[in-house]
């Protein structure tokens, strides 16, 4: 049986883990901080990203807060 090994739980580190979930393939998430997306916490802890949800979901995970209007869509 394979397992992988994913270094950093960031938004790549946890899409991969996702994609394995799916696929039912065993994994190990390393993550040197607390939790997930401590590097990107560490570099300020009061960041908000101001990406719409459409754009920075992970697989199988839904999103809190509203879509922006795209260029040409707002009236």
């Amino acid at each position: 049986m394979t397992h992988v090994v994913i270094v950093g739980g960031g938004p790549a580190g946890l899409s991969a883990a996702a994609c394995l979930a799916e696929r039912d393939v065993a994994f190990t998430i390393l993550e040197r901080g607390e939790g997930p997306f401590a590097g990107l916490r560490a570099l300020d802890p009061e960041m908000q990203l101001l990406t719409p949800p459409r754009f920075s979901r992970l697989p199988g995970m839904t999103t809190q807060g509203a879509d922006y209007e795209r260029f040409g869509e707002v009236v």
